[in-house]
């Protein structure tokens, strides 16, 4: 899954991360927020969505993890 890329982890502000919504999969969304959150990221945002083309449900998502502690998560724990 995402072990090939410990050399950049604590290091890259940003990951963009292909899942599977559906669970069972080793990439799937829940692994996936696991193991980021392990890493030290945090899930902000969804950037991309893809539906089955046989049924239109959610199949995949591109889910986007900035490093904790990276001016980009200023901010967004405010709602005003």
């Amino acid at each position: 899954m995402l072990a090939e890329a410990s050399e950049l982890l604590g290091k890259t502000d940003v990951f963009l991360v292909e899942a599977m919504v559906c669970a069972g999969y080793e990439n799937s969304t829940a692994e996936v927020t696991k193991f980021m959150a392990g890493s030290g990221y945090r899930l902000v945002d969804n950037a991309d969505l893809s539906r089955s083309p046989q049924n239109g449900v959610l199949w995949v998502c591109e889910l986007a993890f900035p490093r904790n502690g990276t001016r980009l998560l200023e901010g967004l724990d405010s709602y005003e």
